[in-house]
């Protein structure tokens, strides 16, 4: 069976990708970005959210789930005289949730937000510390 193809969908191949690309940033919601951190006492989570105020973060603590999210109201004008080509990152509303181990002391769980970036430090329980340096002794 053969095929017969037009060359000219050649020529509009890349208006279609721009398309298709342009459908996929529209219809997702971005997540942020996320570096974790091990560190001698404990673990950070370093989360790139550009754009969010402190006051619009919410950081709650539920069974052992750190939820981390934000309450921002899309501040863009509907009539802008510009469009998006690509936008890769649009945090007016997110949610993203970690499981915590047993092995993080919750009760000194700390967070600092400053220049975009969210830094939650994941304090180890003390007894984990001391196990982790635990001398052996030779016999």
């Amino acid at each position: 069976m053969t095929y017969t193809t037009n060359p000219a969908i050649y020529s509009f191949k890349p208006i279609l990708e721009l398309e298709r690309l342009l459908n996929n940033a529209a219809t997702r919601q971005s997540d942020p970005k996320v570096n974790i951190v091990q560190t001698e006492n404990g673990s950070e989570l370093r989360i790139a959210i550009p754009g969010i105020k402190k006051e619009q973060l919410n950081i709650n603590m539920e069974d052992r789930i750190l939820k981390i999210e934000s309450e921002k109201e899309n501040d863009e004008t509907i009539s802008k005289s510009y469009t998006y080509l690509i936008k890769e990152f649009d945090y007016t509303n997110f949610k993203t949730e970690y499981k915590i181990s047993g092995k993080v002391d919750i009760e000194k769980i700390d967070a600092n937000y400053s220049d975009g970036i969210l830094t939650i430090f994941l304090p180890l329980k003390r007894e984990e510390i001391l196990e982790k340096t635990k001398k052996i002794e030779l016999k």
